[in-house]
């Protein structure tokens, strides 16, 4: 009787270690702009946050992944952004996560535009004059 109760007791404490240490993630949204095709700068950013019983009291965790991106990426400008939401469960606690990536692309220097030339004319225009004439007097 004693190997029995040692039996069910390691298959419980099994259970409640495979029972704590299982998962359940889902995505929750998913976001592209336009992707460049100088890619050769990616840049990344991760922010998380932990509730019990997925009871979060904000959402301000992820204010600071657009200062984080843009660190990573002085004088230049951030584009291809690519943002995923993910939320998992383990037994009584949640855990949300917010990964934003993008690519760090630097314009280049465009040349200077050209002036624009003033068109000359060969003889200057004189101002129009108005005369009066004599009203016509109307013929028969």
């Amino acid at each position: 009787m004693t190997m029995t109760l040692l039996s069910v007791s390691r298959t419980l404490f099994l259970a409640a270690c495979v029972a704590g240490s299982a998962a359940c993630t889902s995505l929750q949204s998913v976001s592209v702009n336009s992707v460049p095709t100088n890619r050769s700068r990616p840049v990344e950013a991760t922010e998380s946050n932990t509730a019990f019983l997925g009871i979060h009291f904000d959402n301000d965790f992820v204010d600071d992944l657009p200062s984080q991106l843009t660190a990573q990426c002085p004088g230049g400008k951030v584009t291809g952004i690519f943002t995923k939401h993910e939320s998992t469960w383990y037994v009584l606690v949640e855990q949300r996560e917010v990964r934003v990536s993008g690519y760090c692309v630097y314009e280049r220097p465009s040349a200077p535009k050209a002036p624009v030339a003033k068109r000359a004319s060969a003889t200057p225009l004189a101002p129009v004059t108005r005369t009066e004439s004599a009203p016509r007097e109307s013929q028969p």
